[in-house]
């Protein structure tokens, strides 16, 4: 139950708030003390299936605002690298990380 409540981003709060389950009942789920209830998993599972249907809606209606105000893209800002040149570079960083002065 905890990794579905994080994966959502949710806290025990927010997650009682969305649910109306006793926060303590929450924290009893999650702390093992008592068994999670049939019911209380699929009404966790379509609470989950709701988050995931409602970012996709947003991020689908975040690429058609784009593509009507930007319908030729969005031009990179003058001396800004592509994201695969600027991605290839940290990693190289990472392999050699810079000496670190100490003071």
């Amino acid at each position: 139950m905890k990794g579905i409540r994080q994966q959502m981003g949710f806290s025990l709060r927010d997650l009682s708030a969305v649910t109306s389950i006793k926060y303590r009942t929450l924290q009893d789920y999650e702390g093992g003390q008592r068994k999670i209830p049939e019911k209380v998993a699929q009404r966790l599972l379509a609470e989950q299936v709701k988050e995931q249907q409602i970012k996709a809606e947003l991020i689908a209606a975040q690429e058609a605002r784009l593509d009507r105000e930007f319908p030729n893209g969005i031009a990179s800002a003058p001396g800004e690298q592509e994201p695969e040149k600027r991605a290839s570079q940290t990693k190289q960083r990472a392999k050699f990380p810079e000496k670190t002065r100490k003071f």
